[in-house]
């Protein structure tokens, strides 16, 4: 069975150890628009940071994205790792440059290609990419 990516809006990385990211969010945010187009530059890219494993649970980064937060953490509850980054991202393209950025970052030892073990997409516009990372 192969799954047919198309339009997404929203990419969920489940790798773990994601709370070691928020004090860079502003630096990564940075890097990550570089992958977007013009249009999509105006916002941060990174929508919120879930770490319940080693961090305190949820890190809302864009405070003026309060109602989609809400939608995409219920949209993924109960199907993702329980730490977690989501970015604003809709092309598999750009998806695999910010994945390589954050793969560069070495918050996650075991986070690589070779450890992403499915993908899916949740609620119609959400690409959600899980990661074996030993992390919980």
């Amino acid at each position: 069975m192969s799954v047919v990516i198309e339009d997404f809006r929203y990419l969920v990385v489940a790798t773990g150890y994601t709370a070691r990211l928020v004090k860079r969010v502003d630096e990564l945010n940075e890097k990550f628009v570089e992958h977007l187009d013009e249009e999509e530059r105006s916002n941060d890219s990174i929508l919120y940071i879930h770490d319940d494993i080693w961090g305190g649970g949820l890190y809302p980064i864009d405070g003026d994205a309060a109602d989609k937060i809400d939608s995409v953490r219920k949209a993924v509850e109960g199907k993702v790792h329980r730490a977690h980054i989501v970015l604003r991202c809709g092309n598999l393209a750009w998806a695999m440059g910010i994945l390589e950025d954050l793969m560069n970052e070495r918050y996650c030892a075991c986070f690589s290609f070779t450890s992403m073990y499915k993908m899916e997409i949740v609620d119609g516009d959400i690409l959600v990419m899980h990661f074996d990372c030993e992390s919980g």
